[in-house]
């Protein structure tokens, strides 16, 4: 068993080697290959990539975030029309990958981030209030400061991305701030007066501190929303989260918080008159049960 392989001299390889070959015609003569082809070069492919013992073909593109709700319509005509026809006609399978992966997986890992988040502030509060259900009213405002991040993304045309997701976060612990201080404020009070006055007083004593504490924060940052530079355009949306999420947020701390403190001890009496209810009838039961005494 012998391998045998021809081989042309390598001072013919050359770029012009197509071209200049020569081909025999049917008449005996010679002619340059050329002259009786047309001849197209090209890049071939470099690599063969296989996924799970499939080929594997990445086809890559942009789509401008100039127009907003024109980028969410190609990206939705992409995933729901296109892509599907493609695979039902050619036998494939696609999926996105790329940018769309990296914000999928930062969206799971900003969420498992956001949980870490929230119960460590709860943990950290229950520590300073030494009280299980005292946080939850600290931390009840933090859902509406989402109402001013959509609204502020509406105004802007900007659709919510992972950046709105980092201002979320960086605004849940700042709007935590404000209830805190409130919050302690009015457990203060109460200490030594009825509820509904101390909520009063609470409120007017920390109204200036509270509202001053955000507007700094807000005018710091709202110069970056007239921003129109495209390096800081991706800044965008974390941004107007901030802006949006505490200057809304503020007036619902001073609103929604005292209301949440009194829903508290509605709550907290009504449970209480249940166990002691509860206990009176256990006990009731118990007396009418017991054996009459014999004389």
């Amino acid at each position: 068993t012998a391998t045998i392989r021809v081989n042309l001299p390598d001072e013919e390889l050359t770029a012009a080697f197509l071209h200049d070959t020569r081909m025999r015609v049917p008449g005996g003569g010679y002619v340059p290959l050329n002259e009786i082809v047309r001849i197209d070069s090209r890049r071939g492919f470099a690599s063969v990539r296989r996924e799970d013992g499939r080929r594997l073909i990445r086809v890559t593109g942009d789509i401008s975030e100039d127009d907003p709700e024109a980028a969410s319509a190609v990206a939705l005509a992409l995933t729901s029309d296109i892509l599907p026809d493609i695979g039902a006609r050619f036998m494939v399978d696609w999926r996105l990958r790329g940018l769309a992966e990296q914000e999928e997986e930062f969206l799971s890992e900003a969420a498992f981030g956001f949980i870490l988040c929230l119960v460590g502030i709860y943990l950290t509060l229950c520590w300073v209030f030494g009280s299980w259900s005292r946080p939850i009213i600290v931390m009840a405002i933090i859902p509406f400061g989402l109402i001013g991040m959509i609204w502020g993304h509406h105004w802007h045309g900007l659709p919510v991305s992972m950046f709105s997701i980092v201002g979320l976060i960086g605004m849940s612990g700042i709007i935590v701030n404000d209830s805190i201080v409130l919050v302690t404020t009015i457990d203060g009070y109460a200490a030594r007066r009825a509820l509904l006055p101390a909520l009063v007083d609470g409120v007017c004593h920390r109204l200036r501190p509270v509202i001053l504490t955000t507007l700094t924060t807000v005018f710091g940052l709202a110069p970056l929303l007239f921003e129109t530079s495209r390096q800081a355009q991706f800044l965008m949306p974390t941004v107007i989260t901030l802006v949006y999420g505490l200057g809304f947020g503020v007036f619902l701390v001073l609103v929604v918080t005292p209301a949440l403190v009194v829903i508290q001890r509605d709550l907290g009496v009504l449970f209480r008159s249940g166990r002691r209810l509860a206990a009176y009838l256990v006990g009731g039961r118990r007396r009418g049960r017991r054996a009459p005494t014999r004389h």
